[in-house]
């Protein structure tokens, strides 16, 4: 018992150990998903932060590409620093060709007037010269709808100064005036010659020899052609140019806007030469909103085929967010209005690790089937160990019982002997062999008991086998018992076939065998008939023994356990014994290589024994 309380104490601590590394497990299993989740969503962001890096690198590749283009050239006509003719030449513009990538159109705004330099004149309106000049139009006539987006006042942002020759300067300031005034040269001697002095001059200023293109709009200080030691002093005109700025108009249905702008302002002051004001306009161009979209979703594919796999990878694209959300990154002036989004962000079932969940919860299911069964079979334990314990206590009480009755018959039947109260020399004789009988049983209580004790030990019953000729054997048994049974009111039968065998056996062990298996037939087969059969007969594998009552038999929920040490068929104020009987007779059986069985019958019980023929 002592045994039994220490291994519940284990058990149950191996439980609370298995319940603790459950608990770890998966608290370990959702860091680990938390982890993984955490994961995904950090690196679809840095996807997400790509896209928005790439499209502001191209926004700023595209400004800063078309912020080195000197402010001259958006007109159609202007009139190049490094030329040198032999007079005033104006050239057509680089931007009258097609516009490179990201530009739908260059214009200019002056004083509310709007051109280009695809056109010859101020009117959008006129016909277009070229097939990329016309191309240009859907975006001028957009940017006409939305002038207002370039503000008409205010400070110039962060400007550049440009140092440019006054002659270029006013040509390019208005190109009609100087065409005008090639024109008139044409026709008049005099303003030829004026022209081509005031050209000379600029020559000797530029120094045609000097020219580096890349340096202020490819111009350099100013070199007279002589080469002097000293460079001649050369008025110039300070040029304010402010960088790019963009602006958008209001979002279309796809999100993106409807216009795109970078422009510029170019402040020209007022010089001694022309008496003019300062003079100020817009310039710029209008972006290609449909190139910028194909550049985004290029990026956009990009970071996408970029993603880890993973559980659930999901999918990016671009939608109009109405303000930035945990899964969405904002595009950059000025389209913060578009948000790279995902629309289907990993959650946590996305990462739910369930086949460690599986092995953990199959592990716990093991680990509590184990601590079950061993929890079922110590119960099972303690339970037999208590009904063996009540058993042992019922076995002692019974058989000292048992042992009293056949000494007090002794006793008495003794006194009587000594006493001299009998004196018939017939009557003496009966109560020798009543003696005689009590003694038997004693013995045989005896036995049951030594044999008890070795089946305690599991140790095999001794037996003293030999070929025996059986019937003579059984018959003696029969008539040992009859007269006890028919005084018991039974009616004893013996049914034995001729020519029965030889068997292998011990005639002590046969003699109690069968006398336990008579006895407990007159304990319990009490019933409508008080008979007793006792037969044997060959069969096929050996000799067949029976012995049947007709009383009330065995319930079916006993029959099993009959069998077993210290069971007995009724209580021990009902019928006496010590339940040893049919648990020493079956192990004398097995010591004897015979068999003891219950065979079904009605009414009654048959007690069936067989041993193998004497050959075998």
């Amino acid at each position: 018992m002592r045994q039994l309380g220490v291994f519940a104490a284990l058990g149950a601590l191996l439980l609370g150990a298995v319940g603790m590394l459950y608990a770890l497990g998966l608290q370990g299993i959702r860091a680990e998903e938390e982890r993984l989740q955490a994961e995904a969503l950090g690196q679809r962001a840095r996807a997400r932060e790509a896209v928005v890096a790439e499209v502001a690198h191209e926004l700023e590749a595209l400004r800063t590409r078309e912020s080195a283009r000197p402010y001259d050239q958006f007109r159609h006509l202007y009139l190049p620093p490094e030329l040198v003719t032999n007079s005033v030449a104006l050239l057509v513009s680089p931007l009258a060709e097609e516009p490179g990538p990201g530009v739908a159109a260059y214009f200019e705004l002056r004083d509310g007037v709007l051109s280009s330099p695809a056109f010859p004149g101020e009117l959008l309106e006129a016909e277009a010269p070229t097939p990329e000049a016309a191309s240009t139009l859907p975006a001028l006539r957009r940017l006409q709808e939305h002038v207002e987006l370039l503000p008409q006042d205010g400070p110039l942002v962060a400007p550049r100064v440009h140092e440019v020759d006054p002659l270029t300067c006013e040509s390019n300031l208005s190109n009609e005036q100087t065409l005008a005034l090639i024109d008139e040269a044409s026709r008049s001697p005099q303003v030829d010659a004026e022209l081509k002095g005031q050209w000379e001059a600029y020559r000797t200023r530029r120094g045609a020899n000097d020219v580096d293109p890349a340096s202020n709009y490819g111009q350099q200080a100013y070199v007279p052609q002589n080469k002097l030691s000293a460079p001649l002093e050369a008025p110039r005109v300070e040029v304010r140019v402010e960088a790019f700025r963009l602006f958008a108009a209001a979002s279309g249905p796809d999100g993106w806007p409807t216009l795109l702008v970078a422009a510029r302002r170019v402040q020209v002051p007022a010089t001694a030469q022309t008496l003019e004001p300062d003079r100020e306009w817009w310039q710029g161009l209008v972006l290609d909103v449909d190139w910028l979209r194909a550049q985004a979703r290029a990026a956009l594919a990009a970071a996408a085929a970029g993603l880890e796999a993973g559980p659930a990878p999901g999918a990016l694209e671009f939608a109009l967010s109405a303000a930035a959300s945990v899964h969405g990154t904002p595009l950059p002036e000025p389209l913060s209005g578009l948000s790279v989004v995902d629309p289907a962000p990993p959650n946590a079932t996305d990462f739910a690790l369930a086949r460690s969940r599986g092995v953990l919860h199959g592990a716990l299911a093991l680990a509590l089937l184990v601590v079950g069964s061993g929890a079922w079979i110590l119960g099972r334990i303690l339970q037999a160990e208590r009904t063996l314990a009540r058993r042992r206590s019922d076995f002692v009480a019974a058989l000292t019982h048992e042992l009293k009755a056949p000494l007090t018959g002794m006793r008495a039947m003794v006194e009587l002997l000594h006493d001299g109260l009998v004196t018939d020399p017939a009557k003496q004789q009966d109560y020798y062999g009543s003696l005689l009988q009590e003694s038997e049983r004693l013995s045989r209580l005896v036995r049951n008991v030594l044999d008890a004790s070795r089946l305690e030990r599991s140790l095999p019953l001794a037996t003293l086998t030999r070929p025996l000729e059986l019937a003579p054997t059984l018959i003696g048994i029969a008539e040992s018992f009859r007269t006890r049974l028919e005084g018991a009111g039974f009616e004893l039968e013996v049914e034995l076939d001729d020519d029965l065998p030889a068997v292998q056996a011990d005639p002590d062990a046969l003699h109690q065998i069968v006398g336990n298996l008579l006895d407990n037939a007159a304990k319990y087969g009490v019933g409508a008939e008080k008979r007793i059969a006792l037969s044997a007969r060959a069969g096929a594998e050996g000799v067949e023994v029976r012995v049947r009552d007709w009383g009330p038999g065995v319930p079916g929920d006993e029959q099993r356990a009959i069998f077993e040490r210290f069971v007995r068929g009724r209580s021990p104020q009902e019928v006496g014994g010590a339940g040893l009987g049919l648990a020493i007779a079956r192990a004398q059986a097995e010591a004897m290589r015979a068999g003891l069985s219950l065979e079904p019958c009605d009414p009654g019980a048959c007690f069936l024994l067989t041993f193998p023929a004497a050959s075998a």
